[in-house]
């Protein structure tokens, strides 16, 4: 039961140093990539309250989605929604917010109840998307072995 679990949450046991480096830069990634987007008008930034980052979430969403289908890890798809749902707050922050300096800005964005509301709306859009592409796998590969035995 623990291996598979640890299997589930942290990638096969195949996966090395170099991969986990691999998805740490991945998740970096998507912070920046999110962090343009929204910082160059690619992503429209809505007025008003904004509970949930669509284009962000959308990102984290694929991310997830794809490290499910390469059983890579739930902890991974879990980091890349987060930091792509933290590109638009890092957006807010530093662009949005202009009434105080970069400190300000840096504290703003590591706010710790803005981290944990990110943290669990990551999960909340990361695992459903984890497990569709980890499923999808799956049945790709119940579908490979049926053709094969088939033939």
């Amino acid at each position: 039961m623990i291996p598979e679990l640890l299997r589930i949450l942290i990638g096969t046991e195949e996966m090395g140093l170099r991969e986990y480096l691999s998805l740490l830069l991945l998740a970096c990634g998507a912070f920046v990539f999110t962090f343009a987007a929204y910082a160059f008008g690619i992503y429209p930034t809505g007025s008003g309250v904004i509970l949930v980052h669509p284009y962000g979430a959308l990102a984290g969403v694929i991310g997830a989605l794809l490290i499910g289908y390469y059983r890579a890890g739930l902890v991974f798809g879990w980091l890349i929604t987060h930091m792509s749902l933290l590109g638009y707050q890092a957006d807010w922050a530093f662009f949005r917010d202009s009434d105080g300096s970069l400190l300000d800005a840096v504290a703003y964005l590591f706010r710790v109840d803005m981290l944990t509301y990110i943290a669990v709306e990551a999960i909340v859009f990361a695992v459903p998307a984890f497990v569709l592409g980890y499923a999808f796998r799956w049945v790709i590969t119940a579908g490979r072995i049926h053709w094969q035995t088939a033939e």
